[in-house]
């Protein structure tokens, strides 16, 4: 009998990462063995019917939302006391989402989105834990006191309930082990991969005219927060304009708690002519913007590892990026690392590349290479063997 597989989708465009994220799991779970697995999916949004099309996936709307009495008891088990032990045992009667996905008889239940139904309710689920930066750095958008709680018990009820945590590395499965009780046999490593938009777009949009941006520029798509260190990036780009070398950068991302901070920076520095922002653009543009780069420069101070330099990578654009956590073992030698903190360390490397196009082709032709080891084949492979070992287990 066939192994029923289920894919929860509720992310969307603007939460980035998780919501390539979903569409990377759900493109390649389309890819097991059919004689022995059945796979679907559930949507709360209709923007998620292309996608399952797309992929030949059979789809189910969540067709109602929970009723009122069912918030209020919610918020009385899981939020207050609470007895989320009872919870699970209860929401299985009142849980309308629960009676939907429980029709199917799934063997496993993907969380691409690692939504808090992962572990609410009683079904095994596979989930992924992106990071725990809230345990390692210090910032605002982690360590704020509301904030780190959430993330605490968010993580510790996914490590206490979850069939499979998915991790991004060998550093990420280490920082699990590190901060909560789970068992090694239940976290298994599945490395991001670039999203598939990456190579299926084949022809540039003209962004140079379009956003009227300088032909030389560095890169770096991110929100902005201030873990990822547009301010780092804007010292260094001063320290090399003081040494006569004028870098333009182009900043792609929502504004963030770190905006307003990167806009009076920008202006202290009197750098509004080489700074260029553009908010959110298509996927289209994203790609034609790589392309167009110098490089991708990402002086994040957040891993263990990140989806940019995939991205730049196969898009034959150079990585510069941060010598942090999982990133050198995900990058190799087909990036230049710097220390998040050294604004000297960061202009000396924009520097090699702004200047050295020897290096910059060098670098390219690494990161292809880092493209083929990262494909499509071996995530699918690696997610199959994820998915046979759990269910054998």
């Amino acid at each position: 009998m066939k192994k029923k597989i289920l894919v929860f989708l509720s992310m969307y465009p603007e939460e980035g990462g998780k919501f390539q994220y979903s569409i990377t799991l759900l493109q390649n779970l389309r890819k097991l063995d059919e004689n022995l697995f059945d796979v679907a999916a559930f949507y709360t949004s209709d923007l998620w019917k292309t996608y399952l099309l797309k992929f030949g996936i059979r789809g189910y709307e969540i067709l109602n939302t929970e009723n009122p009495w069912y918030r209020r008891f919610r918020k009385l088990f899981v939020d207050i006391f609470p007895f989320l032990w009872l919870w699970r045992k209860i929401s299985r009667y009142v849980s309308r989402i629960y009676r939907q996905l429980d029709s199917l008889k799934p063997d496993l239940v993907f969380y691409p989105g690692g939504e808090n139904l992962s572990y609410e309710l009683d079904l095994p689920s596979v989930v992924p834990i992106f990071d725990l930066m809230h345990r390692y750095e210090n910032f605002p958008e982690v360590r704020e006191r509301a904030i780190y709680r959430s993330r605490e018990k968010h993580y510790k009820n996914v490590c206490k309930y979850a069939k499979v945590i998915l991790v991004d590395s060998r550093v990420g499965f280490q920082h699990l082990i590190e901060c909560y009780s789970v068992r090694r046999e239940r976290i298994h490593v599945l490395p991001y991969i670039a999203p598939s938009y990456i190579r299926s777009t084949e022809e540039d949009v003209d962004v140079i005219r379009k956003y009227n941006l300088p032909e030389k520029y560095i890169f770096y798509p991110a929100q902005l927060w201030r873990h990822k260190n547009h301010e780092g990036l804007l010292h260094a780009i001063a320290l090399l304009r003081e040494q006569d070398i004028l870098v333009n950068a182009v900043f792609v991302g929502s504004d963030k708690n770190a905006g307003q901070d990167i806009r009076q920076l920008t202006n202290k520095l009197n750098l509004r002519e080489h700074i260029f922002s553009l908010n959110f653009v298509s996927n289209e543009d994203l790609v034609a913007l790589y392309r167009k780069a110098v490089a991708l420069v990402m002086p994040t101070f957040f891993g263990p590892t990140n989806i940019p330099p995939l991205e730049a990578f196969a898009l034959g654009c150079p990585v510069i990026t941060s010598n942090i956590y999982g990133i050198p073992e995900q990058v190799g030698d087909a990036a230049l690392l710097v220390d998040p903190n050294n604004h000297g360390d960061i202009a000396d490397k924009i520097r090699t590349l702004w200047n050295d196009d020897r290096k910059r082709q060098e670098l390219i032709c690494k990161g292809y290479q880092k493209d083929m080891e990262s494909n499509q084949q071996r995530f699918s492979a690696t997610l199959a063997s994820i998915i046979e070992d759990t269910l054998n287990y």
